[in-house]
């Protein structure tokens, strides 16, 4: 188990340094304090995030949730709605998963701390006019919505201007009836945005995009992902993954695999975003501003259709990368250390970390 602190995050094409926790002032010229809650039921859970919005009891603070094992389900602790959280302050807002029992430590594993939306509403909703968002290390799941991100749904509405960081997330088996089944996220004009190490699984879209969007508005990083199985019963729409980059931006699609998607994995937006290390089964969209060892092979998942995503000890994908960066993948699991070679998707082979495993 590790504790609190958070370390940066590295990848090739992003070259600052964030950190998790910079709401209790671990980060550079981060604020004093903050207001902490541990929560462990879906009721604590709403009240937190009802704390934490415009007109809680601590809507002037930085707010940082951690959840614990389990599963928090929507329903009556939620008004029969998503959890929801709404914020016009400039604090941070961070929603943490994966803790013991006192909020003590985290696995950093997204399978420990399950959101559900128990296939009749959306399981969670976080709207920004100013502060940075960061959600990290749970799953969200069989969301049910008419609105874009039946599984998270992050600055949708107009008036949601922030930076926002998803990392380490399992988003799977949400449905919606418009667009953008697994996720919705934007970050605000020159704001970052960052979704790295994440599962994104079995969503679909009656409108398109069954995996999701994830709209740019400043320099962005969407890294070691894997898209796969996600579904739409639009007419030649696209099952997976929507990306669109700003203007004069950074933008990439980095370490990624969108395999096994309704028509195509990725489909650009428009052509500010640049690829680097992908395997893409189909590519759609406009064209990347550039590219740089895109492969459209099998990735060789595990077992697919029983949901296991691993990577098979034959697969393209391992080694793929030209550097490790010692990160975390989508189980909590450390990528081996002192390795010139990194594996791209969002689970890492660790074999020879501290020996045979």
């Amino acid at each position: 188990m590790e504790s609190t602190k958070w370390p940066p995050a590295r990848r090739r094409h992003w070259h600052a340094c964030w950190i998790f926790g910079a709401a209790v002032g671990i980060g550079a010229g981060g604020p004093a304090s903050a207001h902490l809650y541990c929560v462990s039921t879906a009721a604590q859970l709403q009240d937190a995030l009802t704390q934490a919005s415009d007109g809680g009891a601590h809507d002037d603070e930085d707010n940082v949730i951690l959840l614990t094992a389990g599963t928090f389900k929507t329903g009556a602790a939620t008004a029969h709605g998503p959890f929801l959280y709404h914020g016009s302050s400039s604090r941070h807002f961070d929603l943490f998963g994966g803790y013991d029992a006192n909020c003590n430590a985290t696995s950093r594993d997204p399978r420990q701390s399950i959101l559900d939306g128990d296939h009749a509403t959306a399981v969670l909703e976080v709207h920004s006019t100013n502060g940075p968002i960061d959600l990290a290390w749970f799953t969200a799941r069989n969301g049910e919505s008419d609105q874009a991100g039946a599984g998270i749904s992050a600055n949708r509405l107009a008036g949601d201007d922030s930076q926002a960081t998803l990392d380490g997330l399992v988003i799977r088996d949400n449905h919606t009836s418009a667009t953008a089944g697994g996720l919705f996220v934007q970050s605000g004009p020159g704001d970052l945005l960052l979704v790295l190490d994440s599962l994104v699984i079995g969503n679909s879209a009656d409108s398109g995009f069954g995996a999701g969007s994830v709209i740019a508005g400043g320099p962005a990083s969407i890294g070691n992902l894997t898209v796969a199985q996600n579904t739409t019963t639009l007419a030649g729409g696209v099952g997976g993954l929507r990306v669109a980059g700003a203007s004069g931006s950074s933008c990439g699609v980095d370490d990624s695999i969108l395999w096994g998607n309704t028509q195509a994995g990725l489909f650009l937006g428009n052509s500010n975003v640049h690829l680097d290390h992908d395997d893409v089964g189909t590519l759609d969209g406009a064209a990347p501003s550039s590219q740089n060892s895109v492969i459209s092979v099998n990735p060789q998942f595990v077992d697919a259709a029983s949901g296991d995503f691993h990577l098979k000890s034959t697969s393209p994908a391992l080694g793929f990368a030209p550097d490790g960066f010692g990160g975390h993948d989508a189980e909590g699991h450390p990528s081996a250390p002192y390795r010139s070679l990194g594996d791209i998707g969002a689970l890492f082979d660790t074999i020879f970390r501290t020996g045979m495993d």
